[in-house]
């Protein structure tokens, strides 16, 4: 009698669902549609990176394209914008982890999820896809270094002083850095942040709350049951759905859409980058649907280019 295992049954619905996105040829011709275009300034990426240099550059008067291979993740009260953290959905992996024909991606449940998986062989690299980038899904914890550790680990060319007066405040202030109140910290959600706090100091180390990007009432009012739980169940660690969350799609995107200088073109896969006869810069990008789908083939030319991607 044959054996019917779980790895010939995983075998035969991949194929399925591989033979049911084969495209047929008028959704081939549709995705092979190529444009061209000119910028001043391309960013690649639009996390701290690509976010900051295009809030700069527009505030500079420069036109500036951002380029962001992931989606829009909006959140609110009670959103389900974000995946679980211990419920396996298609939100959770980019659909890079699923194979490609002809421009579509196949497999059992391709989609611009929040994780993209980068192999070596030596070792995994995970990141975040979406506009903001690793804001998204990063804990937020804002430390900013005593001088000593400064100098010690940063290039002599950067002036501490300079940082602990001018652009720590700055960030300080744009992320709305907060520490998370007495009230919640004694909560029943939070007995493991009790303990380890006590261990801390039975050590005798210095303890002390760190500051994050975080307006705490979102959580406060989690549990007081005006929300459904995202911070205080642990869903915040892949984006937080109530919002409150000052990432960079809310802070220095915002501010940069908000100076018409700025346009960030979300599902817009880069490919390969050159550089023309020119000197100037031409980046291939795929337009895609929010399951890799491609939609449009886009060759955008520009003088100047900032990747700020992983």
């Amino acid at each position: 009698m044959n054996k019917f295992n779980r790895r010939k049954f995983l075998g035969g619905a991949a194929a399925v669902a591989a033979s049911s996105a084969v495209p047929n040829k008028s959704e081939a011709a549709l995705w092979r549609r190529t444009t061209r275009s000119e910028e001043r300034v391309v960013v690649i990426g639009s996390g701290f990176g690509g976010g900051i240099s295009a809030l700069r550059l527009a505030q500079a008067g420069v036109k500036v394209l951002v380029l962001e291979k992931g989606r829009w993740w909006p959140t609110g009260p009670n959103s389900d914008t974000f995946p679980s953290a211990t419920v396996l959905s298609k939100k959770h992996f980019f659909y890079t982890a699923w194979p490609e024909y002809g421009g579509f991606r196949i497999g059992l449940w391709p989609y611009a999820g929040i994780l993209e998986a980068i192999p070596s062989p030596s070792h995994t690299i995970v990141s975040a896809c979406g506009v903001g980038g690793g804001s998204l899904v990063y804990q937020g914890m804002s430390l900013q270094p005593d001088e000593k550790n400064f100098t010690d680990w940063f290039p002599a060319g950067i002036d501490y002083q300079e940082m602990d007066q001018v652009y720590y405040p700055r960030v300080a202030e744009m992320l709305e850095l907060q520490t998370a109140p007495d009230e919640l910290i004694n909560s029943t959600t939070y007995k493991a942040a009790r303990i380890f706090a006590d261990r801390v100091q039975q050590a005798g180390y210095h303890l002390t709350k760190i500051p994050m990007p975080i307006d705490w009432q979102f959580a406060l009012d989690e549990l007081d049951g005006l929300m459904k739980p995202s911070y205080t169940n642990g869903d915040c660690a892949l984006g937080v759905k109530n919002g409150g969350k000052h990432s960079v799609d809310v802070t220095y995107i915002d501010q940069a859409l908000a100076t018409g200088n700025v346009t960030v073109e979300a599902l817009h896969h880069v490919r390969e980058i050159e550089k023309d006869a020119d000197g100037s810069w031409l980046v291939y990008v795929d337009r895609t649907t929010v399951y890799g789908t491609v939609l449009e083939h886009k060759i955008v030319k520009t003088p100047t280019l900032i990747r700020a991607c992983s």
